[in-house]
């Protein structure tokens, strides 16, 4: 028995644009704006370097794990 994993974004669906206005939406929350070098920096990252991120940009008190 063999055992394939696909990353499936992208491949049945593009769910980039979901993804992107999803982002802008959370960070319009926490007082910035996400823009395309925020997106070019996290895309195809794990989410907790998207939290990361998204913490530092926005200056917010919260930590990462309560971001992602």
């Amino acid at each position: 028995m063999r055992l394939i994993s696909f990353d499936m974004d992208g491949t049945l669906l593009d769910t980039e644009v979901v993804w992107f206005q999803a982002q802008c939406e959370f960070a319009e929350d926490l007082g910035f704006t996400w823009v395309d070098d925020d997106q070019t920096e996290c895309l195809g990252g794990p989410l907790e370097r998207v939290a990361r991120h998204i913490v530092m940009r926005s200056g917010t008190p919260r930590h990462h794990d309560d971001v992602g």
